[in-house]
């Protein structure tokens, strides 16, 4: 056993150490969505498809619940720190109640917080769903292909996700694309 530890100890560091390898996933849904916040640098609503080639972090929050609120100010750090990088983030508002639905209101939150990332409303919840989330806040991280490539729920993930969020920015600088056998539509 003892002759054992060692090498189960070194494979786990290598392990750890190799960067997220693309995998097969499923696409990632296209946001749909009529009312955006913060889009005016990218002249027009942003699609998966036209971020392909970036990482995308999407966000599903809703305004009022303090947890969503801190998340919400802990990745406009993140996004300032790693959009240079080939980072994106997309906030999907799913409001949890029916006063939350205000868009005037999102709109004044959304400048509180200072966010400086494109927030989509999602009053119906029709983009949460398709990405099969239930809580908030809730993330789906999208490779450079467009492919989900892990979804977290809640605030005890932070790390984790922040890892292979790392892990794909930098796949997405070193390594060539992958044909995954799908045809682009």
């Amino acid at each position: 056993m003892r002759n054992i530890l060692p090498g189960i100890l070194i494979a786990a560091f290598l392990a750890a150490a190799i960067p997220c390898q693309a995998q097969q996933q499923r696409r990632a849904p296209e946001i749909r969505g009529k009312v955006w916040y913060n889009t005016i640098a990218y002249k027009k609503r942003p699609t998966l498809k036209a971020l392909r080639g970036k990482v995308v972090l999407l966000f599903f929050w809703t305004m009022d619940d303090p947890a969503c609120e801190d998340t919400a100010i802990r990745l406009n750090s993140w996004y300032i720190e790693s959009r240079t990088k080939g980072l994106e983030i997309i906030g999907v508002h799913t409001p949890e109640w029916e006063f939350n639905k205000s868009e005037s209101a999102l709109y004044k939150k959304i400048d509180k917080l200072g966010l400086l990332y494109p927030v989509v409303v999602d009053n119906v919840s029709a983009i949460r769903d398709e990405y099969g989330h239930q809580a908030w806040p809730a993330f789906a991280l999208i490779d450079r292909d467009g492919y989900i490539r892990a979804s977290y729920e809640g605030i005890n993930q932070f790390r984790q996700m922040k890892i292979m969020l790392d892990g794909l920015i930098e796949e997405s600088g070193r390594q060539p694309r992958i044909n995954r056998g799908i045809e682009e539509k």
